[in-house]
């Protein structure tokens, strides 16, 4: 009942703002189109025919059960192509039976990062107007997650975790390539419905949320980062370098958008979406006082 209620209120709201939401929708709809589809889009094809080639080869040539090839594709797909590519790719493999669900969650985190392309040609170049050079920018928002991940190696060979994969029998029937245009084109239509929300959210927050501007704007950055980071741009009642360690910290954070994003890519694996939000937070955070210690 209680759920009906808040539901109800919602739409209410929604009706009697009409105006807010269009501008909203508006907004995450042409973000999405002009920035996220054409890179994005690409992306989830290439990296869902590499996951299928991998899986093939590591079958073929009965390696089935040997996941470093498997993680050093998560690795390499994870960086250069960014979230939320990391976390499928990691799913696949996964769902496969080809990483351990302890590995599927050490690595999630490290390879479902900020794309090199976002991080270069918008934070560096649009937001910092390159005040902070690329590699640093780099350094600053990778280097917690190495840092965690060296440490998460420790611990689990210290104290073993028996985690064995899922019994999941690959197919090589199963995919075709139309079925891969149709799994990317469903998952960037899901991307962009996620920016959009999050876009009127934004919307609702900077105009009733009773908060002083730059409380609004750290709001924003946490709904999403690429509108968030361009209103927390514009602030100026905060120095360069504290400003500079927010924008770093949110883009290693990555948004309510992108957790949204993530979690729909992790959806029929049931790994833990609250482990993977705790180890963001601690290396966002991370972030923020490398960069203060270190610019």
């Amino acid at each position: 009942m209680l759920t009906l209620i808040l539901i109800f209120l919602i739409q209410l709201r929604l009706i009697m703002d009409n105006e807010l939401v269009q501008i909203g929708a508006k907004r995450g709809l042409m973000l999405w189109y002009e920035q996220l589809l054409p890179i994005l889009l690409p992306f989830l094809l290439i990296s869902s025919l590499f996951t299928l080639q991998v899986t093939r080869y590591t079958t073929k040539n009965k390696i089935y059960q040997s996941q470093s090839i498997c993680i050093g594709t998560i690795i390499l797909l994870g960086i250069l192509c960014g979230c939320p590519i990391g976390a499928k790719t990691t799913a696949s493999f996964y769902q496969n039976g080809q990483i351990t669900r302890k590995n599927a969650l050490l690595f999630l985190p490290l390879c479902n990062n900020i794309s090199p392309m976002f991080l270069a040609g918008y934070i560096t170049t649009t937001i910092l107007n390159q005040s902070i050079h690329f590699f640093t920018a780099f350094t600053l928002i990778y280097l917690p997650y190495l840092i965690y991940l060296i440490i998460a190696f420790c611990i689990t060979s210290i104290i073993p975790i028996h985690s064995p994969a899922p019994i999941v029998k690959y197919s090589s029937t199963s995919d075709t390539s139309d079925d891969l245009i149709m799994n990317s084109i469903v998952q960037i239509t899901y991307i962009g419905f996620y920016v959009m929300i999050c876009s009127v959210v934004i919307e609702f927050i900077n105009t009733y949320a009773p908060f002083r501007i730059f409380v609004k704007y750290m709001l924003s950055c946490l709904t999403e980062i690429t509108i968030g980071t361009s209103l927390l741009h514009n602030y100026t009642d905060i120095c360069i370098k504290t400003k500079t360690a927010y924008i770093l910290a949110f883009t290693s954070f990555g948004g309510l958008s992108a957790l949204l994003q993530t979690h729909k890519m992790l959806q029929q694996t049931k790994l833990s979406i609250v482990y993977y939000i705790l180890i963001k937070i601690i290396c966002a955070v991370s972030t923020f006082f490398l960069t203060i210690l270190l610019i």
